[in-house]
Order: C-alpha cells, then structure tokens, then sequence
C-alpha cells in the first residue's frame, strides 16, 4: 500500500483527498475537515489527522510508526519529518518514531525534527520561525551504541527560530527558549525565559499574555490568508 499512499499523499488539499487518505492505508484516519496539502508520506504506520487541523504542502514525513495531528494543529511547509525506530528498544507503549502534536499546537515551516526516539508538543505550543532541529537519538560515545530517547515540549509554550533541542529533553509548560538555544538538558521552570548555548534561565517572565490565550492563532487562518491574497495582488 506504499504507492497508494504516495500518490494520495500528492494530492491537493480537498474532502476527497482525505477520505482517499483514510482508506489508503488501515491505520490512516483523516477528519474530512482537515487540510492536507501536497505532502511526501512514505512507511508511515500510524496516521491521524484531526478536525480542523491543517498541513501545509511540501512535508516530507517518512519511516515513522505514528504520526498524531490533534483537533485544530498547524504543521506548516516543507518540514522534513523522520524516525529510525531500530534505535529504540520495540514495547508497545513505547514512543519510538512518533510524532504527537496535541490539539491547537504547531510546527511552522522549514524545521528538522528527528522522531526516532518520539517527539511530542503539547496544546497550544509553538514550534515557531524556521530551521529548528529536533534530534531525539545520538552516539553514545563511550558505550559506541546509538541512545534515543523522548523529546517533550509541554503546554504553552514558544520556542523560537533556529533552535536545537538534544534528546531526552523535557520542556516544561509555559516556557519561552530564545532563537538559536541549545537545549541539553531539562528545562523545568514555568514561565521562564531560557537562552543560550547551553540554554539556561534568564529571567521570569511571569504573567506573560502568551501564556493565556485560549486559541493557536493569534490572527485567524482564513483572515491571514485573505489578506496574504489581497496583499499578492497589490503588488501584480
């Protein structure tokens, strides 16, 4: 069922698309009020796409277990999105080369996420600018042995441009990580700014408005695109 699941994958975003979608592959689902755009689905096991939820064309998703699309995320173009699962130890509750992206989360464009030990963001989080890179496994030099371990973004939370984040790393609510962070290790205080290489606590920034907004987008999808349009048009 690759070849199915390829072409179908290609097609522009429409309500037959994903029900072609749904019935490329048993474990496929896509809520017939998503967009999916033109995107490269290859050896993807698990795929679930929520309502409202909405991926931009030019993804390329390959050798993943599971990827989970909650109600109203935005994964936006040209992600390259992969997992080598033989890195982790198989259990069947284990995250090995999974994708998770909670309701009213997001992915922008342009990043790199390595999936092989699992990654997931949590509601209303923002993985945002581009080229951020996410590596869940790595050479484990002194054992000679590839380690992967669970990346795991929590709630609310903004990480900027040109991130990068190491595997194993847990990422806790309502935090904000600077552009160009390198993240080692955990980052477990709430409403704080981390920047740097390594990332480490700047200051607080408790009370931010980010933190309490109860909708992704702070401009609508459709007014964003109307104006994008608009916009295009102008300068014709």
């Amino acid at each position: 069922m690759l070849l199915p699941s390829l072409l179908c994958g290609l097609l522009p975003a429409s309500a037959t698309k994903n029900r072609l979608l749904s019935r490329s592959a048993r474990k496929w689902q896509i809520a017939a009020s998503a967009r999916v755009g033109s995107c490269i689905f290859w050896r993807v096991g698990e795929l679930r796409i929520g309502a409202g939820a909405y991926v931009g064309p030019g993804n390329v998703i390959r050798d993943m277990n599971r990827v989970l699309i909650g109600d109203g995320a935005e994964l936006g173009q040209f992600n390259w999105i992969s997992g080598a699962a033989q890195f982790v130890p198989q259990a069947e509750d284990n995250p090995a080369a999974t994708l998770k992206m909670a309701s009213q989360s997001a992915i922008t464009s342009r990043h790199y996420l390595d999936c092989s030990g699992g990654f997931s963001i949590g509601r209303l989080s923002i993985l945002a600018g581009v080229k951020s890179t996410v590596l869940t496994h790595s050479v484990d030099v002194m054992a000679s042995a590839q380690h992967a371990a669970l990346v795991s973004i929590g709630e609310r939370c903004f990480i900027a441009a040109c991130a990068l984040i190491t595997a194993g790393v847990t990422i806790a609510d309502r935090c904000v990580v600077a552009a160009g962070s390198v993240v080692v290790k955990d980052l477990l205080e709430s409403e704080t700014l981390y920047a740097g290489a390594p990332a480490r606590a700047v200051r607080s920034i408790a009370g931010a408005t980010f933190f309490e907004r109860c909708e992704l987008r702070m401009v609508p999808r459709d007014l964003a695109e109307a104006l994008l349009k608009e916009a295009r048009r102008a300068r014709s």
